[in-house]
């Protein structure tokens, strides 16, 4: 394996386990009803049980598990370059990051320690991935 690739997922099993800590850490002081959908503006629209913070990171880390397993299947069948596999890890590592922010950033509002979700840092993640997709074209046409 690439080292490249190697440290990329490392980076990204980093984030899927601080984003399970941030919710076992925070669900014994989470009120009975947490934000469990933000609006396009980054403020709370939809309520659910507390329980509901572990969907975050089990989300993230059953989107991990599968891509990682799929990525491997379509380069050793031939159906993905084996090019397209750095763009491949680091949009995990990329949704990884999402996750984990997400589950931070909902304990936050749950605790009244902040407002909404922080649209920057989403609007800067989802043209991070993004790019990164269209990278992942590129390297699948041979252009990357």
């Amino acid at each position: 394996m690439n080292r490249t690739i190697l440290l990329v997922d490392c980076f990204a099993i980093l984030l899927l386990i601080l984003g399970w800590w941030v919710a076992f850490a925070g669900y014994p002081g989470l009120p009975s009803k947490i934000p469990t959908h933000f609006n396009f503006r980054g403020e709370v629209d939809g309520m659910g049980a507390s329980w509901m913070i572990f969907l975050i990171p089990a989300t993230s880390t059953v989107i991990y598990i599968f891509n990682y397993f799929a990525f491997r299947s379509a380069v050793s069948s031939g159906k993905l370059p084996v090019s397209a596999l750095l763009p491949q890890h680091c949009l995990l590592l990329e949704l990884a990051f999402i996750f984990t922010y997400i589950t931070w950033r909902t304990c936050e509002v749950a605790f009244g320690r902040a407002r909404g979700i922080g649209n920057k840092v989403i609007l800067i993640s989802i043209a991070l991935v993004i790019l990164t997709v269209i990278w992942q074209v590129m390297a699948k046409r041979g252009r990357g």
